[in-house]
């Protein structure tokens, strides 16, 4: 009895040990040989490939290990084209070769709103968030850097994920137009404050027009702060 169960054993795991190892080789794994042969060229370590020229996707009946070398890079950075060789080899050996060509895009990192902002909101640190995305698509002008979105007032109503243009943003409006404002006059160290109104919105250090209610004269002051204005006349 342990003899037939022993040869029974001995059967099933023979097939096992006679089975031929395989390997595959994948469009995806084409597309990553490209982008490390162009961050080692020196051509970018962020892009983003579209091959639709030469063979990617091989299958070895018989290999532990399947590489691909790739050789010859060549660029078209108007056209955003490349071709190149690549040679494919399977345990060691070379088995085949062919001509890639494809579309490259150098992509960037951007920040933009983590969540929907209501228009007049100040940006802050946690209304960001870091995506990567194709350069071509900032040329129209977008703000890349963190540090000169926060504290930024939002423009317009901005859209969750989408970039943030340059007209999307403006500085802190510290003066709005209508409203009533607290101006102070200087001159020669004496101060008088009276209440005016804006006639024009304004950051911090802009130039508004104000309205005399008494008198309905305009006069120009710079926006100080929150509902602050100063005239001089040093």
């Amino acid at each position: 009895m342990y003899r037939q169960l022993a040869s029974l054993a001995l059967m099933m795991i023979l097939p096992l040990a006679e089975a031929q190892a395989e390997y595959r080789l994948t469009k995806a794994d084409m597309t990553e040989a490209v982008k490390q042969e162009f961050a080692e060229q020196g051509l970018g370590d962020e892009v983003e490939i579209e091959i639709f020229g030469g063979k990617t996707d091989y299958y070895f009946e018989q290999a532990n290990d399947a590489k691909i070398m790739l050789s010859n890079l060549e660029t078209d950075e108007e056209q955003g084209k490349f071709n190149a060789n690549a040679e494919i080899f399977a345990d060691g050996e070379k088995t085949t070769e062919t001509k890639l060509a494809g579309r490259y895009y150098k992509m960037v990192k951007v920040w933009v709103p983590v969540k929907d902002v209501v228009k007049d909101t100040i940006i802050k640190e946690d209304d960001l968030k870091e995506i990567t995305v194709r350069e071509g698509r900032l040329k129209g002008g977008a703000w890349q850097n963190q540090a000169d979105i926060i504290g930024k007032q939002a423009a317009k109503n901005l859209k969750a994920g989408k970039l943030i243009e340059k007209g999307d943003l403006q500085a802190e409006i510290v003066v709005k137009k209508g409203q009533a404002v607290t101006v102070v006059y200087s001159k020669k160290g004496l101060q008088i404050t009276s209440k005016m109104q804006a006639l024009d919105n304004a950051a911090l250090g802009q130039v508004v027009k104000l309205l005399n209610l008494g008198s309905k004269k305009e006069i120009v002051g710079i926006a100080k702060g929150a509902g602050l204005v100063e005239i001089s006349n040093e």
